[in-house]
């Protein structure tokens, strides 16, 4: 595993868990809880899969820090190594 595959890295899950939970203090329902509304809900995960979508398409535009692809992520850990620093020298 390449050490800046954020996949696995615990602040994504953090970033995921403080979204969810300004989200469910702002609407007042914790949408994007993955067992559902209630209890024997047929299919729990639709409201927060509709919600993961995009705008256009109808939803409410929210993208799981987790699922990002990780070269895309692995830039933002890069480009501070590649402009260098005052403790280290750029590459």
């Amino acid at each position: 595993m390449h050490p800046f595959d954020t996949t696995e890295t615990k602040i994504e899950k953090q970033v995921d868990e403080a979204l969810r939970e300004a989200y469910a203090r702002a609407l007042g329902a914790d949408i994007l809880n993955p067992e559902g509304d209630f209890p024997e809900q047929p299919d729990p995960t639709v409201t927060r899969d509709r919600f993961s979508l995009k705008h256009s398409q109808g939803g409410g535009g929210f993208r799981p820090t987790v699922e990002r692809i990780p070269f895309l992520n692995s830039l933002f850990h890069a480009l501070p190594a590649i402009s260098g620093s005052t403790a280290q020298a750029p590459l």
